[in-house]
């Protein structure tokens, strides 16, 4: 019988932070900002990368050291109080639904050259269903039956 490890591999966790970094809204917002301050924006990215490298190192050093259910809401509620954990859950939440929306709107651009006739606010929207269910608990109780 082989042994198997539950949870996620530190190259699981990357490739997962990888991809929610480059997304479609990452794109779209990268054309608006070019368009705004030019080549110099490279800069503040280079600088932002740096920050949120040095966050997730952070948190990735918190999850080793204490590894349970939840993530920086967990960290939060333990350390600062049980109101703190709830608002950082909270916030993290409602930027999650907020950049759902900017890549949806941004994958409904780029689908736009294959679906001409079908407009970008319905489009996001079918969209974002469909990625809601694909995440639904329902579809993972089918996916691992």
């Amino acid at each position: 019988m082989q042994k198997t490890s539950k949870g996620l591999s530190a190259w699981q966790l990357a490739l997962m932070s990888l991809g929610s970094v480059i997304g479609g809204s990452f794109f779209l917002g990268l054309s608006v900002a070019m368009n705004a301050a030019g080549p110099s924006i490279i800069i503040s990215f280079i600088l932002s990368g740096i920050l949120v490298y040095f966050i997730l190192y952070a948190l990735s050093e918190m999850t080793i050291a204490n590894p349970e259910k939840g993530s920086f809401s967990t960290f939060a509620a333990k350390e600062l109080g049980q109101g703190m954990g709830f608002i950082v859950c909270w916030i993290y939440w409602t930027g999650i639904v907020l950049s759902m929306s900017s890549e949806a709107t941004a994958i409904s651009i780029l689908l736009r050259e294959w679906f001409p006739n079908v407009s970008i606010p319905i489009m996001g929207s079918l969209i974002i269903v469909g990625v809601t269910l694909l995440n639904s608990p329902w579809c993972r109780k089918t996916r691992e039956n």
